[in-house]
């Protein structure tokens, strides 16, 4: 569940895989799930393949929080946040 699309798809990746890492553990400490999940293995490979994963408005969470969040779960590895 913590392992990048780059990882999944066995193709070459950089330290952002940690960050992808890093999104997944602070969505789950926020949210109490992870961000993908599904009964079927290849279901949960294609939604993180393609980073699909919602944020529940109803939870009091800050634009800054979910906006970082988002950066941090790019399915392309380029798009994701620098640190």
């Amino acid at each position: 569940l913590y392992s990048a699309p780059q990882l999944l798809k066995k193709r070459g990746y950089s330290y952002k895989v940690d960050i992808w890492a890093l999104g997944i553990m602070c969505y789950e400490l926020l949210m109490g799930q992870t961000p993908f999940h599904s009964f079927e293995m290849a279901e949960l490979l294609q939604k993180i393949n393609e980073g699909k994963y919602t944020v529940d408005t109803k939870d009091p969470l800050s634009i800054e929080c979910a906006l970082f969040l988002t950066q941090c779960l790019q399915a392309n590895e380029s798009d994701r946040i620098n640190m």
